[in-house]
C-alpha cells in the first residue's frame, strides 16, 4: 500500500466541502490550494495539504510561482553577515532599521480560546528593499535571541513558472 503522502486524494469531497457555501474549507483557483477557513468573518485560514475523509494528499500548491527565488549569493551573504549576531539588537545594529515592524497579533478573548497558538515571538523586523531576490525577516523572542526566515520577493505580476517549477520551487528558508 502506498504512504498517504503518494496517494492521492480520490474521494472527491473537498471538492463537495469547497462548494458548500456552510462548510469552512474554500478552494483557491489561483494557488490551487483547498484551505480550512475559520475566524471571525473567515479571514483566517490553513492551507489543507491531505483530504481528511480519505488521507490522500490534495493537489500541490502553486504558491511558490508568487515570489522570486532567493539567490545563493544573496543568502549567503546574510548567513554571513548574521553569522556573529545573537541578540535582535545587535541584527538591527549591523542591517539599521527594517523597512517594515510586524508586531504579533494579540488574539481577541474569543478567538483566544480556540485559536490561540504557542506564541513564539513578540515583534518581526522585516528587510525587503535591500537585496534584489529576496525578503528577510527577523523575528524576535522574548529571550532576546533572534530568528531569521528568508523568503522569496512577492512577484504576483511578474511571469509564472509552469505548474511543475512552481509546486516543487521553494519560497522560504528559516534560520535560527
Amino acid at each position: 500500500m502506498e504512504a498517504p503522502e503518494e496517494r492521492a486524494c480520490t474521494c472527491g469531497l473537498p471538492e463537495k466541502w469547497a462548494q458548500a457555501p456552510s462548510f469552512p474549507v474554500k478552494f483557491d483557483a489561483d494557488l490551487n490550494e483547498y484551505c480550512l477557513v475559520y475566524g471571525k468573518r473567515s479571514r483566517r485560514h490553513h492551507v489543507m495539504r491531505y483530504c481528511f475523509w480519505c488521507g490522500g494528499r490534495l493537489p500541490k500548491s502553486m504558491r511558490g510561482r508568487l515570489f522570486t527565488e532567493p539567490s545563493e549569493t544573496e543568502t549567503a551573504e546574510i548567513r554571513r553577515i548574521l553569522a556573529g549576531a545573537h541578540s535582535t539588537e545587535e541584527v538591527l545594529r549591523i542591517l539599521g532599521d527594517p523597512d517594515e515592524i510586524i508586531d504579533w497579533y494579540e488574539f481577541d478573548a474569543d478567538e483566544a480560546a480556540v485559536y490561540r497558538p504557542h506564541r513564539t515571538w513578540k515583534r518581526c523586523f522585516r528587510w525587503s528593499a535591500r537585496w534584489k531576490t529576496l525578503t528577510l525577516d527577523v523575528f524576535d523572542y522574548p529571550d532576546g535571541g533572534p530568528a531569521y526566515a528568508v523568503s522569496g520577493k512577492f512577484s504576483r505580476g511578474q511571469p509564472r513558472a509552469s505548474r511543475a517549477e512552481a509546486a516543487d520551487k521553494p519560497w522560504w528558508k528559516l534560520w535560527g
